[in-house]
């Protein structure tokens, strides 16, 4: 792992707890670990919703 390895996180609570503790159990620095709450994620299409609970999701998905 390079010496300035940084690492950016956005998504669910469990998604970034075990990603920052497989990075920090790699030698990311914890300090160099940053995270950003979605509560209620999307895909990069963000169309079918699967992610989210059904009242969320389009009519007929």
């Amino acid at each position: 792992m390079p010496a300035r390895a940084a690492a950016l996180l956005r998504g669910t609570e469990v998604m970034m707890r075990l990603t920052a503790r497989a990075l920090i159990a790699r030698s990311v620095p914890a300090s160099r670990v940053r995270v950003s709450l979605e509560r209620n994620p999307r895909c990069g299409v963000g169309w079918c919703g699967h992610c989210q609970s059904p009242a969320g999701r389009p009519p007929g998905r």
